[in-house]
């Protein structure tokens, strides 16, 4: 929960929104960029200079990496969210 409010001594509700909005675009941009990294990166054929026996945990590993990636910008997607709610309704988003 983030606690600012749009007020007339403060930022418009504008202002909030403009936040929201950059802040999901950027997102956007960091999602298609671990799609990237997903197709072309993280291919199999990227592997054939690891060694056999260690394939599994390169890809478990790299795989990982990926889903701790994606985890963390839902986290911050939350942060678009929740300044979008303080427009919206700040008593609700409270």
């Amino acid at each position: 929960m983030i606690n600012p409010t749009p007020n007339l001594n403060g930022n418009s509700a504008k202002d909030f929104t403009d936040a929201a909005v950059a802040l999901s675009k950027a997102l956007d941009a960091v999602n298609d960029a671990l799609s990237n990294i997903r197709a072309n990166v993280f291919h199999g054929r990227n592997y054939q200079t690891v060694r056999d026996a260690q394939v599994k945990s390169a890809r478990d590993g790299d795989d990982l990496q990926l889903l701790l990636a994606t985890k963390h910008v839902g986290e911050i997607r939350y942060l678009a969210t929740q300044i979008v709610g303080k427009v919206i309704d700040p008593e609700v988003a409270a």
